[in-house]
């Protein structure tokens, strides 16, 4: 008796299992579908309006969080370039999404300048303050992360 419960047990787990993987599966597939109609719509957009600065932005995000880091920092230069400036907060969102980028990519230097732009433009935002002391730290200029850690 013993024997067959542990194996009905053990059954009841390879179930579970297989039940779990299937529906990791399906997530995995239905957020490659989301991805691919999101990055349908951009380009469709693109392609009808290629100054299009708030869909390059949107893209590049996409990019981004696809692991695609060349053609994010392509569309987010090129949205940088396009937008007015007058367009404030879809600057700072620019200007924070290519320094992420250039964070991944090794390049503190350019991720710092594009921090401190991105802070003139909002200069209490927190999580950019934050960035800012790290990227400083990263480049041991410590004074200067110090600073920014205060006006947190």
């Amino acid at each position: 008796m013993k024997i067959n419960v542990r194996c009905g047990l053990l059954m009841l787990f390879a179930v579970g299992c297989a039940c779990l993987l299937n529906a990791q599966q399906q997530d995995d597939d239905l957020k490659k579908r989301i991805n691919e109609a999101v990055m349908n719509v951009y380009n469709e957009e693109i392609s009808r309006n290629p100054s299009d600065y708030e869909s390059l932005c949107g893209r590049a995000n996409q990019y981004f969080v696809n692991g695609d880091y060349l053609r994010a920092l392509d569309d987010v230069e090129r949205a940088i370039r396009l937008t007015p400036a007058n367009q404030k907060n879809l600057r700072f969102e620019e200007l924070m999404l290519r320094a992420k980028i250039y964070d991944v990519r090794g390049d503190q230097e350019k991720r710092l300048a594009d921090l401190y732009a991105a802070n003139n433009i909002d200069p209490a935002h927190v999580n950019c303050l934050g960035l800012l002391a790290e990227a400083n730290c990263n480049l041991e200029h410590y004074d200067d992360a110090e600073q920014c850690f205060q006006r947190i």
